[in-house]
């Protein structure tokens, strides 16, 4: 224990958020939503561009699909830590989000 710090501290600041998350939580959430959807939109599309431009049909498409359904579930993830963090819980040491 450090000799300065109140018992019961854990030594962590305070998660600064910029004025955008501080003040229009909702207005995040629906952005990270559409650029959720359109991850997946733009991911199947360019699989189906590649499987007609070099003929693998459906191979592309389907490569294409699950990075664009990886793009959306890592958007959701880091939106949802950043909305915590906005909502007062406490992020662990490496920044990825709740302890």
């Amino acid at each position: 224990m450090e000799p300065n710090r109140p018992e019961g501290q854990s030594g962590r600041r305070p998660v600064e958020l910029p004025e955008r998350l501080r003040y229009r939580p909702m207005g995040v959430a629906y952005q990270g939503a559409m650029e959720s959807v359109f991850a997946i939109a733009l991911g199947t599309g360019a699989g189906w561009w590649a499987d007609r431009h070099f003929d693998t049909s459906p191979l592309w498409l389907i490569t294409g699909a699950t990075i664009g359904f990886a793009a959306f579930a890592l958007r959701l993830y880091r939106l949802g830590s950043t909305l915590n963090a906005s909502a007062g819980e406490e992020t662990s040491p490496d920044g990825d989000g709740p302890e």
